[in-house]
């Protein structure tokens, strides 16, 4: 027996040693993401596996050109502004300093971190608007969150992907203890629009064919008739689902209370008629302005991730007598608003 009490004893150092804390990162998960007023702001969630209290890690955004555009392009229209480190109940205290620090200039920089004591410190480099953390308190397991605001360019698509490749390093009591950790998949952050992008185009002016009036009131003057092209181009959907646009029309004068748009030709010339709108050459389908169900028109939906150079749907515009024999001026303006379903 007393030959194997050596191997043994070696065995037992060797896992003593595997077992101790590192900073080496076993994961980052995407937690939330969000791009308000030309700021892309995603929150990852990092975890350490084995973390005691006497490691001390820095994590480095290393990976400067990891956003882009969900067409894979990358996007370079953007600035790294801010990171920020949080945690929840783990023995980690962002409001205590002993704890740790982060760099918010982009530039190489030290911070001090109290390792045993308040007379010991360890200083810490953190670069690449990187962060710098240990424990406060021996707990089980540790995980913290980094956040990180991008503020991009005026006009920069809004659909984008960030997948951070991250560096962690040990800055405790032993050396050369970290790894290089980059997100992909389901684990980058994502913000998508809330709605596809369709530039419309409209007339901004529709002649109406003059007609004699007739003495039945009430009469559509099919005569006068006019087409209008409402147009959808260079559509492109990557709301992360199928959305189907939708016109809806009102009168731009701000009346709710009729069918037909209001004669705002000067009173001195206007006849008593208005101008009612259709949805088909032949007049038989009207688009009632006061009416949900009808004042609006769909077009063909747009699945997640395409792009559509064009759509285009017409309605028809013609003069109504309001009373027998109305003659004069006719003139309408009408409100066109697009949405998405």
């Amino acid at each position: 027996m007393k030959y194997l009490k050596y191997p043994l004893i070696l065995a037992l150092f060797a896992f003593v040693q595997m077992a101790q804390a590192t900073c080496t990162m076993s994961l980052i998960t995407a937690k939330s993401s969000s791009y308000s007023n030309n700021v892309f702001t995603s929150t990852f969630r990092v975890d350490f596996p084995q973390h005691d209290l006497t490691d001390i890690c820095t994590v480095d955004n290393t990976n400067s050109k990891s956003i882009i555009n969900l067409d894979g392009t990358t996007n370079n229209n953007y600035n790294l502004t801010d990171v920020v480190v949080t945690t929840y109940p783990n023995g980690f205290l962002t409001t205590d300093t002993h704890c740790w620090c982060n760099n918010t200039t982009g530039s190489p920089t030290t911070c001090n971190i109290n390792i045993y004591g308040t007379n010991n410190t360890k200083a810490v480099s953190v670069n690449n608007y990187g962060v710098a953390f240990k424990k406060c308190f021996d707990t089980p397991s540790v995980y913290y969150e980094l956040t990180y605001k991008w503020t991009l360019r005026s006009g920069t698509a809004t659909s984008v992907k960030y997948c951070p490749s991250l560096k962690s390093t040990q800055n405790g009591t032993t050396t050369n203890d970290g790894n290089t950790l980059t997100a992909s998949g389901t684990n980058c952050a994502t913000s998508l629009p809330s709605t596809p992008t369709c530039a419309l185009k409209v007339p901004s002016y529709v002649s109406l064919r003059s007609v004699k009036p007739v003495a039945t009131a009430g009469t559509t003057l099919s005569a006068s008739k006019a087409e209008v092209a409402i147009q959808l181009i260079d559509c492109t959907n990557n709301t992360g689902s199928s959305k189907t646009p939708r016109i809806t029309f009102s009168d731009a004068g701000g009346r709710t209370t009729s069918c037909t748009l209001q004669n705002k030709a000067e009173a001195a010339y206007a006849a008593a008629a208005e101008i009612a709108l259709f949805s088909d050459a032949a007049l038989n389908t009207a688009i009632c302005l006061n009416n949900t169900a009808s004042n609006n028109l769909s077009y063909t939906a747009i699945a997640n991730g395409s792009t559509v150079a064009s759509q285009t749907k017409s309605i028809w515009a013609a003069i109504t007598n309001t009373n027998a024999n109305a003659v004069g001026a006719v003139q309408g303006s009408l409100m066109v608003k697009l949405d998405y379903l």
